[in-house]
This record gives C-alpha cells, structure tokens and sequence, in this order.
C-alpha cells in the first residue's frame, strides 16, 4: 500500500524522522555538432524550461527554416561569433560577449518562431500587413529606448570611436590575450596616428593592448 502525506498546513511545524546525503556530480551537457545544433534551432522548445513559453515554441517552426539554418550556422562561423573544434562548435569570446551585450527581447529563444509566424500570416492573408507593421514599429522604438537609456564603456586609447563589425574569423595563429585569457590578440590599426597595434578580441570586456616602441 502506497503511503499518503498527511494534511499540512502553510508554515507548520513537523519533526525530522530521517535525514541522508547523497554524493553526485552533475554533468554539462554535450557540446553542439552542427547536426545536433541544427536540430536544437528547429525544436527550440526543447531548450527552454518556462511550461508556457515551451508550449508556445512546440508549435512554430523553430529558428530559421530548412533552407536558411545551415546559412545562419556558416554566418556565425565566418564572423567568429561560433568556433567549429573537430565536430563540436562552441561559443567564442566575441560571440559571448555580443549575446551578453544584447537585451533579453533579442536573445529570448522565441523572438525569431513568432516573427516568422507573423510573416506566414501575412504571406497566407490570415495577418494585415498594417498589424506587423506597427507590431514591428513598436518593438524596435523600445530596442532604441533601451540602447539610448543604456551606458556603455568608452573605447580604449587609439580605437575608433564607433567600432566596426568585422566578418574576419580570429585568425588560427593569434596567441591567446595574456591579461584576461579568453579573447586572442590580433592586429588593428589606428585612424588617429596610422599605427599598427595588437588588441584584444574580447574588448570591452578587456582593454589589453601591445603598441609597437
């Protein structure tokens, strides 16, 4: 016969019969291959722990569709933002500190499934044009809040003062940055005195930089 809990009542006190430790090791999940990530970017719902939001994501198409997910993977790899060791792909120093950068609406699991729905509404005649219109008005007007409210640090000595996205991976032969160890230096140039520098990829977060004497 299965033991029923007895009727308790919000802060009551109750004796401690027996008490026990148990001794584990919890494991990180495996490393992303590009089949397994392709998979996770169109069951999406799997990777979120929300019982709503999951039930949302179970029914849309996930992150991009069968065409463009192999694309967006190859974009991430050509802008150094993922790094590909062997089969497993990982986040890199830059892509890490690009997501942290970002405001929780655009790295939330369920942005892109919603908007592409909104689009296949509109493509079928079920969405007016108008209604994503000023759903998509809405939403960016308070992204450029967000970004204008936000503070951001100064760039370092001899850098631009609106740096540039580059879509040059990290270069294989780069030494790994000595003062924090995650980002890798690389060679920039500055526009002020047409000197060449090294600095470190995972500026801002670190703003080591060798000038040549």
């Amino acid at each position: 016969m299965t033991p029923t809990l007895p009727q308790l009542h919000e802060d009551q006190a109750v004796g401690v019969n027996d008490a026990k430790a148990n001794q584990g090791r919890t494991s990180s999940p495996p490393r992303f291959t590009q089949g397994s990530l392709l998979d996770a970017m169109r069951h999406v719902h799997r990777l979120v722990d929300d019982p709503e939001e999951k039930k949302k994501l179970r029914v849309l198409d996930g992150i991009g569709r069968s065409a463009t997910r192999a694309a967006i993977i190859e974009t991430l790899l050509k802008r150094g933002s993922i790094v590909q060791n062997g089969k497993t792909i990982t986040a890199s120093a830059l892509g890490q500190i690009l997501v942290d950068a970002q405001p929780q609406t655009l790295t939330d699991d369920g942005l892109t499934p919603c908007w592409e729905k909104l689009l296949d509404g509109i493509a079928e005649g079920r969405v007016p044009l108008p209604v994503f219109e000023a759903k998509m008005v809405e939403t960016l007007r308070k992204l450029v809040d967000t970004a204008k409210a936000a503070k951001l640090p100064l760039p370092p000595p001899g850098c631009e003062a609106k740096p540039r996205a580059s879509d040059k991976p990290v270069p294989k032969s780069a030494k790994p940055c000595p003062k924090c160890g995650k980002g890798h230096m690389v060679q920039k140039t500055s526009k002020a005195s047409g000197k060449t520098f090294m600095t470190c990829t995972a500026w801002p977060a670190c703003d080591h930089q060798e000038w040549k004497k």
